[in-house]
């Protein structure tokens, strides 16, 4: 799988993940460090967008998996 980071925040990376069956872009934080401004601005606009997804479908990016791995949440 071919990983091309992205124009993100400080404290979170956007990358774009491309195969040749699937292509997603992942939004990633820390749950460790800056957690006061960085996870919680991250879980802040997955709230968002999923809410978008409700009032406007079709409009808004769908999210396709929320998760975390040992430190860092992504979806």
């Amino acid at each position: 799988m071919k990983i091309t980071r992205l124009k993100g925040g400080s404290l979170s990376s956007t990358c774009l993940h491309e195969s040749p069956d699937i292509s997603f872009v992942r939004k990633s934080v820390s749950t460790v460090k800056d957690r006061e401004y960085g996870f919680v601005r991250w879980y802040s606009q997955l709230k968002k967008l999923q809410r978008y997804q409700t009032l406007f479908p079709g409009l808004v990016p769908r999210i396709l998996n929320v998760g975390y791995d040992s430190d860092t949440a992504y979806f």
